[in-house]
């Protein structure tokens, strides 16, 4: 195996650089990990190693990151194009203003419209101003950003709002249903007809969203058959601790492998083999309910 060859075909790499947030989101556990952040010397190693991939950053908040200055000197340094997947409430630093500045993409989450509903989904730690704070950072970066909402049963009445501040604000926008029912947090079928009622009133004509897929794909398991996926042979992810995956359903939903199975010299990198956690992803439930093969997101 040619193994040179197999990286240089990795187009899409995502790094979590640490597992510090500044919110505490009902669906994400992520929080309550020791803090870690990855080694700037696997940063390098990593980047090197998947020299064609874009690069994505992720987290926990990824503007947390602890050696921030240090990234923003290499990636400016080598002219690397790069995405930043954040919370949107950045920590006030000089290196965090960097980072987003120099970014070729944002993906901001936004989870409401409404400062009671976002404080109760993503439960920042300081409230005073925080939805306030993120929709200041998506029209200041409309150009570059995309506003990116995870669906559950406590928000989905926002689908709507976040969509019209999207389209009123030139920003992208993509929802994504939640893949978990903790705590009860998959809509109701009632719930997703009415959202479907209320979206066919809303004219999406050239409108760059996603959003009709939250009821036509919906969140209910159906019987699929196995559809190739040809997504790990371009995308890697990288955790905190430099442990490789295909990609981010590798890893659990509070992102961490517990017994390293999924790690990528332990996987398959056969494209029809399928995994125990293929059945959770939206381009793979996509991909078998339209027999459409491909990134929809």
């Amino acid at each position: 195996m040619d193994i040179e060859k197999i990286n240089s075909k990795v187009t899409s790499l995502q790094i979590q650089l640490t597992t510090e947030c500044n919110e505490r989101c009902v669906f994400c556990r992520k929080y309550t990990w020791k803090s870690k952040h990855i080694p700037f010397d696997t940063i390098v190693e990593k980047v090197e190693k998947y020299k064609n991939a874009n690069l994505q950053f992720s987290g926990g908040e990824p503007t947390m990151y602890s050696e921030l200055e240090k990234l923003n000197r290499l990636l400016i340094e080598q002219n690397k194009k790069y995405k930043v997947f954040t919370n949107g409430l950045l920590p006030g630093t000089p290196a965090a203003d960097v980072f987003v500045e120099y970014a070729d993409q944002l993906s901001i989450s936004l989870d409401a419209m409404s400062n009671v509903v976002y404080n109760e989904v993503r439960r920042p730690l300081e409230k005073e101003f925080a939805l306030d704070r993120v929709k200041y950072l998506a029209r200041k970066f409309y150009y570059k950003s995309r506003v990116c909402m995870v669906v559950t049963s406590q928000n989905i009445e926002q689908v709507l709002p976040i969509l019209h501040f999207a389209m009123e604000n030139g920003i992208k926008s993509r929802f994504y249903p939640i893949h978990t029912n903790t705590e009860g947090m998959i809509p109701s079928k009632l719930q997703l007809e009415v959202l479907s009622e209320n979206l066919g009133k809303v004219n999406l004509h050239g409108v760059n969203t996603n959003v009709t897929g939250i009821v036509q794909e919906g969140f209910y398991d159906t019987n699929t058959k196995f559809i190739p996926c040809f997504v790990r042979e371009y995308s890697r992810l990288v955790d905190e601790d430099g442990r490789e995956y295909f990609c981010c359903y590798a890893i659990n939903d509070n992102g961490i492998d517990i017994d390293g199975k999924n790690e990528i010299d332990k996987a398959n990198i056969n494209v029809y083999t399928p995994y125990d956690y293929c059945d959770h992803c939206t381009r793979y439930r996509y991909a078998n309910e339209t027999g459409i093969i491909g990134d929809y997101l």
